[in-house]
């Protein structure tokens, strides 16, 4: 099981550094309408290898992964987003899709231009 001895690897510090992640990410769900929590439960009874990190009972067809790093990004993908910030017309959303060689196709955006597409805010 791989996410167990990956699990057993984390220093305590990191351990809790994704908890509050997920907490954060939990608040953030619910402060935009859609209630959520953290499936802690079920990662620490699975290692850490199954189920969602945020659970919103709202949006079931959403499965999220958190992560919480000092620098998770790399400068490429923040250059791209300082970009299409600067760059996107009033009542826009500054997206930036992105793969690399041999992968599939991903998109990032600030989250709460998210919420405002699952409302549809946007037509």
């Amino acid at each position: 099981m791989a996410g167990v001895e990956t699990f057993n690897r984390m220093s305590k510090a990191s351990r809790d550094k994704g908890k509050r992640g997920e907490r954060e990410l939990a608040q953030l769900f619910t402060g935009e309408g859609y209630p959520a929590k953290r499936f802690g439960f079920a990662q620490t009874r699975y290692g850490g290898c199954e189920g969602a990190d945020v659970v919103c009972e709202a949006l079931p067809w959403l499965h999220v992964e958190c992560k919480r790093y000092k620098t998770f990004m790399g400068a490429k993908l923040r250059a791209a987003l300082e970009q299409a910030e600067r760059d996107r017309k009033p009542n826009t959303i500054a997206t930036v899709f992105h793969r690399e060689d041999e992968c599939k196709w991903y998109v990032t955006m600030e989250a709460v231009e998210f919420f405002r597409i699952v409302r549809g805010e946007f037509e």
